[in-house]
């Protein structure tokens, strides 16, 4: 057995290491259980990077499976857009039955775009509650020294408990009786001078109770959906569970992190030592395929 020293090993894994499989590659080798028939809900989360950008994951939530990803500088519109292109080529025929996601802008508005040319007309779209109930944690202080902060965090974390339409609707009335009791929070303004100036501005007092308020009522048909469509989950934690593997590591430059997370992706699919197997044999015939595309994202 020829021993090789950990530099040679390296330089000699690399250019694998940098030809991760693509979102393309794994439909070939792991057919997706959504193309069979049967309705299914899709999953969409981003995964911020920091400096590095945002990586968007679309998951079969219905059937636990990796659809696609793509790493883009920020969770935009356009980003979205040129996914769901991309996935509705293959899903054309096998169209989601609903979707569930964090509610960003960019994520519910294509969403409804790319619907729109499909001629879709019932399509729930779920609001994830725990990323709400983060949402109230992070606006809304444990111990505020305000009474009504602490009362619309109490009402705001039990969100994720609500499990009847009885239970929604005791809930909303929990809302309709804060706002009767603290509404003069929301409105509550306060002047402070301009520094180095005589001018005088207002700004509101509790921009965090606002917040707080907005988050727990605007829209709020989208928190519910999972009530009247029971496929549909009240939280996106079957991706989440994806997400917390995912990450950034220290002293790895871009290239090589956006490679090991499209080789986590790709491996979050195999579920035995056959399926681990079949990846390597189908990577391997596209990594020696003089038309393969490395890091497709």
């Amino acid at each position: 057995m020829v021993s090789r020293s950990r530099q040679t090993l390296s330089k000699q894994f690399m250019p694998l290491f940098l030809s991760p499989p693509t979102p393309e590659l794994l439909w070939k080798i792991f057919p997706p259980t959504c193309l069979k028939g049967g309705e299914w809900v899709l999953g969409f989360d981003g995964k911020w990077l920091k400096r590095y950008g945002v990586l968007l994951i679309y998951r079969d939530v219905t059937n636990r499976e990796i659809l696609w990803w793509s790493r883009v500088p920020w969770e935009s519109i356009a980003a979205v857009t040129k996914d769901l292109e991309k996935l509705g080529a293959i899903l054309s025929e096998v169209l989601p039955y609903g979707t569930i996601s964090d509610w960003k802008p960019g994520i519910v508005e294509a969403m409804a775009t790319y619907l729109q040319g499909r001629n879709v007309l019932i399509f729930p779209q779920q609001r994830c509650l725990v990323h709400v109930e983060r949402e109230v944690k992070r606006r809304l202080a444990l111990h505020s020294p305000i009474e009504g902060t602490r009362a619309l965090r109490e009402i705001g974390l039990e969100i994720t408990r609500l499990k009847t339409f009885a239970d929604r609707d005791r809930w909303l009335f929990r809302l309709l009786l804060w706002h009767s009791q603290y509404k003069g929070l929301l409105s509550e303004k306060s002047t402070f001078e301009e520094s180095g100036t005589q001018k005088r501005h207002w700004q509101y007092t509790h921009k965090n109770i606002r917040a707080g308020w907005r988050i727990l009522t605007h829209d709020t048909e989208c928190l519910f959906q999972y009530l009247d469509h029971p496929l549909v989950p009240s939280t996106n934690n079957s991706l989440e569970g994806v997400n917390s593997h995912l990450g950034r590591i220290r002293g790895l430059s871009p290239v090589y992190n956006d490679s090991l997370l499209c080789w986590k992706l790709a491996f979050s699919r195999t579920k035995n030592k056959e399926d681990k197997h079949k990846l390597w044999v189908g990577w391997v015939q596209a990594f020696r395929s003089p038309k393969t595309t490395t890091l497709a994202t």
